[in-house]
């Protein structure tokens, strides 16, 4: 059996189980059911006035539009031998409640994921902060001296801490959101949905969904990617501040041994570390929080989003006009993180729930 090589070939195939319009390059997709309420969920309070459409039905459709070849559509025709006592219209609008309600979830899941790892994100770096303070000033015994202790408890806090990093990678970039996935499916290929009559050569009731989906998915698309970004930029404002944090204590730590700085200039470099540390932690969750479409923190993280500029951009300069490169090197590396957090947000707020739904 010679396997198709091309779009054409696979085009080719498809054609001999379903009708293509070569000019509008769709096909045509039959889904056949003997009666309405084969499609429908019929455990709800108000079956007869406002049936459910079945999931299943929907995981069907996508899974015959993802067989398509690139740069095709799929016109759905639903043809129902027996409507009961349902009306096409009814159907329709029960088609479309259940595809909003796949969105509604798919956002419910992305939110649920995205804090589980942005918990794991935490937990790690937290233990690999911890793991370090105690390497620097020996609270795990003497590494020098080969001590059992020191070994047994660096390996393992290194090691867990690499897990909840992993765990965290995995859930935001490898765990899967079937509702986002379903939606996805959906959203890229269909064109046309219609209700037909028992024999299929009738239409009862179509909507065009080609307009309206595809602005949708464009919206969906860039509104994930917002939120993604916000809660990795989110992630790392407060990681950046868990660093700023130790570098603080450490600073404290040694300022007795810098004896050829003044102490008040080392004082006021600390101060600025310190004051960098809370703005990254506070920004951090003010990001979380609007992740989650806590919307009344948006003033307040403006606030602090602008005074961390400013205070990021000060750093840098002062960094190199003082001949301190490495440490500049640390601003910009946390500049990247903010610039992270402000493409998520403004690409969140571009993109928001109600001009989606628009």
């Amino acid at each position: 059996m010679k396997k198709p090589n091309s779009d054409a070939e696979h085009i080719e195939l498809l054609k001999e189980y379903y009708p293509y319009d070569e000019e509008t390059k769709t096909f045509e997709i039959p889904f056949v059911y003997e009666k309405a309420s084969d499609i429908l969920d019929l455990n709800v309070i108000h079956p007869e006035s406002k049936p459910r459409f079945k999931k299943e039905v929907l995981e069907e459709i996508k899974d015959s539009l993802q067989d398509l070849p690139a740069g095709t559509k799929g016109n759905i025709r639903l043809i129902v031998k027996d409507y009961e006592d349902y009306h096409p219209d009814t159907l329709m609008e029960s088609l479309n409640k259940a595809i909003s309600l796949n969105q509604f979830m798919g956002r419910v899941e992305h939110k649920r994921s995205g804090m589980t790892a942005a918990f794991l994100t935490f937990v790690g770096v937290l233990i690999a902060v911890i793991l370090l303070i105690g390497k620097r000033f020996g609270v795990f015994g003497d590494e020098e001296a080969n001590d059992f202790n020191f070994e047994f408890i660096t390996w393992t806090l290194d090691n867990v801490a690499c897990v909840f990093l992993w765990e965290a990678v995995y859930v935001i970039f490898l765990y899967g959101n079937e509702y986002r996935s379903l939606n996805t499916g959906l959203f890229l290929r269909i064109k046309d949905v219609a209700f037909y009559s028992k024999d299929g050569t009738e239409i009862l009731t179509h909507e065009d969904f080609r307009g309206k989906v595809a602005k949708m998915a464009v919206a969906r698309k860039w509104e994930t990617i917002g939120r993604n970004l916000l809660l990795v930029g989110s992630v790392a404002m407060i990681v950046y501040g868990l660093l700023s944090g130790y570098s603080t204590v450490v600073g404290l730590i040694e300022i007795n041994k810098e004896a050829s700085a003044p102490t008040s200039l080392i004082i006021a470099g600390i101060i600025t570390i310190a004051l960098i540390a809370i703005c990254f932690m506070l920004l951090g969750i003010g990001g979380i929080l609007i992740f989650l479409e806590k919307r009344g923190l948006k003033v307040f993280s403006i606030i602090f989003m602008s005074l961390l500029g400013l205070l990021l951009i000060s750093s840098i300069i002062s960094s190199f006009v003082g001949d301190y490169p490495a440490r500049a090197t640390t601003y910009i590396i946390s500049a990247v993180g903010y610039l992270i957090f402000v493409a998520g947000y403004i690409i969140t707020s571009i993109f928001n729930k109600k001009k989606i739904m628009k």
